[in-house]
């Protein structure tokens, strides 16, 4: 996806790197002593937002022993990607390739048996939403099929998990559960590092505790310090407080007063988000008149209304018990 007029282009390769055509598909054979193992498909990127469909000019030759494509693209439009040189896998069978080696989504797996169709997805995960395992696949291709193999070469792992915290009644509590889940995340990290975020959820006993100021964050810093020590460290990226009061919703829906009010009229914005998003818009009108890249706030307005329906429960019911 480096396209030809990025700055990437003006760089010197070794002469073991192909690049190929930004204006036609091109085919490049590979030859071992003398004799054409196979012969790899592909063609670059013109510019960096392509929305032609490449896939359908690929067209393999029929004195081809084996033939490789690769491509940068959309297959089947996945969404939360950007729709690059979209393509279906009907179009990838058409051009008769053996195998695809797939690029752009940046999750591993299989899209198509029939082509064999593979995206690697990133050898290293980049940032916080590239979690699990990262790596490429070894393929082999001879008279029986195509076979593919996983193999993780990530140097570091992200990830992003959750703390229940609905069981647990003090900080000190809350603290053995992240030890916990950081001890899990070591022993499935095959020796590698890691680099965690958090977040504690649930409706918790600890909430009230873990609401006042500082907590989180003396909490984050004393852990970060403790995970750090081991070969295969941890680097506790973020702790989040995404707890709740543990008090009975339903009785406060049924409460007179302002406590009844508050869960009643949240509720009512939760069920709507249409609502919620409104009610966001129309009060951050002002912070978002001044931004440049307006951002959709109609995402997490529900959550939004969520903790801030349980940041006024949680003073009023600490005040009233």
């Amino acid at each position: 996806h480096d396209p030809a007029d990025g700055w990437t282009a003006g760089l010197e390769l070794p002469e073991s790197v192909v690049v190929f055509s930004d204006t036609t598909v091109e085919r490049y054979e590979v030859v071992r002593d003398g004799r054409a193992l196979c012969a790899v498909y592909g063609r670059s990127f013109p510019s960096r937002q392509v929305t032609e469909n490449f896939a359908r000019r690929f067209r393999r030759l029929p004195e081809d022993p084996v033939a490789v494509a690769v491509l940068h693209a959309n297959v089947g439009h996945k969404e939360g990607w950007d729709d690059y040189a979209p393509c279906s896998v009907e179009d990838l069978r058409a051009a008769g390739m053996d195998y695809w080696a797939l690029g752009h989504i940046h999750l591993p797996g299989r899209i198509s048996s029939n082509p064999v169709a593979v995206y690697s997805g990133s050898t290293q995960g980049l940032d916080p939403t590239e979690d699990g395992a990262r790596g490429c696949f070894v393929v082999e291709i001879d008279g029986d099929g195509v076979r593919e193999e996983f193999v993780e070469t990530a140097a570091v792992l992200w990830q992003r998990l959750e703390v229940d915290a609905a069981d647990l009644e003090s900080l000190e509590q809350v603290r053995a559960a992240i030890v916990e889940c950081c001890e899990t995340i070591r022993s499935n990290a095959a020796g590698r590092p890691a680099v965690v975020r958090l977040d504690l959820v649930g409706a918790s006993p600890a909430h009230a505790d873990l609401a006042r100021p500082g907590v989180a964050g003396d909490l984050l810093a004393d852990l970060r310090e403790e995970q750090l020590v081991f070969e295969s460290w941890i680097w506790i990226d973020r702790i989040r407080d995404r707890t709740r009061p543990a008090v009975d919703l339903d009785e406060l829906l049924a409460e007179e007063g302002l406590v009844g009010d508050i869960a009643r009229r949240a509720a009512s914005l939760i069920e709507d988000p249409e609502a919620s998003a409104a009610l966001l818009e129309e009060i951050l009108a002002p912070v978002l008149a001044q931004l440049v890249e307006r951002p959709d706030v109609a995402d997490s307005a529900t959550r939004i209304v969520e903790r801030a329906r349980d940041r006024c429960l949680d003073q009023l019911t600490r005040e009233t018990t």
